[in-house]
């Protein structure tokens, strides 16, 4: 159950994504200075990252302690409230430092960051295994 809900929110989201920007492609058709469809998806795909990670913290929340599961809304309000307003308030460098998206590159007006990405892809996985072995120990000892 544990890896069939992580799935369905790895792929939804991959899809979500991959049709607003599907959307977004088609709407700036018109323009003369349009993105290409690689370009768009490149720029908007890349942020899949972030979800994914915090896709992991979740899931190593429901493995170790389910109950404080709920934490990952803190996050989330966090990583809302430091995109709209982190700057606008001149926030400190290391409060910035605990959002996510502070790691992933803005393409395409910055370069591509593969030490960065290939980081948090990893360590993604890494806390997904670590929740999936605490979920997993978990159920059997509870049975």
């Amino acid at each position: 159950m544990y890896s069939t809900y992580l799935l369905t929110g790895i792929l939804s989201v991959i899809l979500a994504q991959f049709l607003a920007l599907f959307g977004i492609f088609i709407e700036q058709l018109g323009n003369k200075n349009a993105l290409s469809f690689l370009e768009i998806m490149k720029s908007g795909m890349i942020w899949l990252v972030a979800v994914i990670f915090v896709l992991a913290i979740l899931s190593l929340l429901l493995g170790l302690v389910p109950r404080l599961a709920e934490l990952i809304w803190v996050y989330l309000a966090f990583l809302l409230f430091m995109t709209y307003l982190g700057k606008l308030l001149s926030l400190p460098k290391w409060l910035e430092n605990l959002s996510i998206y502070n790691y992933i590159p803005k393409l395409p007006v910055e370069k591509m960051n593969h030490s960065n990405v290939l980081f948090i892809l990893i360590l993604s996985v890494l806390l997904i295994l670590l929740g999936f072995g605490a979920y997993r120990r978990r159920d059997l000892i509870t049975g």
